[in-house]
């Protein structure tokens, strides 16, 4: 009796693997069709006035066919939405950027409690000011800090006086990185943003 039960256990790690291994293939080959190039292209800009019914932009006349479509009314704005058709208007926009500039991601108990993040950018952030004051109004897209005392990072220390690359953007004439509010929180731009070094936007 045990050596059929492992028997088939021996056969549901094999079959296990085996769907894992076919699963890795399939979609890194999917993956490998896509270049650089078209993973570094800039999402598609959606004009004022126009429609994003999941990813696809519609014109205010293909909406309203669409929500016909449906039997629900063209002349109602919650026919729209219903069928999860929103309509791009500028107060949409700057809400998002308010979002992905302002607002904090994760919870202030993980980030800052668990991680440790504020803490953490509390102990190098005069090295952080000072760097920022040696570029002269200057953008980066990495921001060099070096350090004034020893500094630990889990299992490694860098000794003071290092040179760090933290990957951190600065704007032309910003006095703080993009990304980090003063309290140590973290928004959405701390990583999906890229400052151009040559023209600062």
């Amino acid at each position: 009796m045990r050596v059929r039960q492992g028997a088939s256990l021996f056969a549901l790690i094999g079959m296990a693997s085996g769907l894992a291994v076919f699963a890795s293939t399939c979609l890194t080959q999917t993956q490998a069709g896509l270049s650089s190039e078209d993973l570094l292209r800039p999402a598609p800009t959606q004009p004022i006035g126009s429609y994003d019914y999941f990813g696809t932009v519609l014109s205010p006349q293909q909406a309203a066919e669409l929500v016909s479509s449906r039997g629900l009314d063209p002349s109602d704005p919650v026919s729209y939405q219903r069928v999860g058709a929103v309509q791009i208007t500028p107060q949409l926009l700057a809400s998002g950027e308010n979002i992905f500039f302002n607002h904090k991601i994760g919870d202030t108990f993980g980030l800052q409690r668990v991680f440790g993040f504020g803490a953490g950018f509390a102990r190098i952030l005069p090295e952080v000011r000072e760097a920022i004051d040696d570029l002269n109004g200057q953008p980066t897209s990495d921001l060099h800090i070096r350090l004034r005392k020893d500094l630990t990072v889990g299992s490694r220390v860098y000794p003071a006086g290092s040179m760090l690359d933290t990957g951190l953007d600065v704007a032309r004439g910003a006095s703080f990185p993009i990304g980090l509010n003063r309290n140590g929180n973290l928004t959405c731009a701390v990583c999906h943003i890229a400052i151009n070094p040559t023209d600062g936007r």
